[in-house]
């Protein structure tokens, strides 16, 4: 999860990243509709294996849910990310008073 998070904002976006910015805005999505979004959005040549297997490992880490044959973010997912980056951001305002450390 945090890992998808850090990435988001850099260049150039993974697969695994594409999908979830693809599942942000349109849901739900069967496979091959996730594989002709990430073919227009990604500038990379990009297999529909390739963006199976990415759906495949965002499935199992919980990021992704899968109903009937379609996917969809994981609202516990949604929910933790949402928690995290509340959380990062209390602990950066609490101690932004703090004077930084010499280098």
């Amino acid at each position: 999860m945090i890992s998808e998070l850090t990435r988001m904002s850099t260049k150039p976006k993974s697969t695994r990243e594409i999908i979830i910015s693809v599942l942000i805005k349109e849901y739900p999505l069967s496979a091959k509709e996730v594989y002709n979004r990430v073919l227009k959005v990604s500038s990379k040549d990009t297999t529909y294996q390739a963006v199976h297997k990415a759906i495949q490992e965002l499935s199992a880490e919980g990021s992704i849910t899968k109903q009937g044959k379609d996917y969809q973010l994981n609202p516990n997912w949604i929910t933790n990310l949402k928690s995290f980056v509340k959380d990062a951001e209390e602990s950066y305002t609490k101690n932004q008073a703090v004077p930084e450390k010499n280098q």
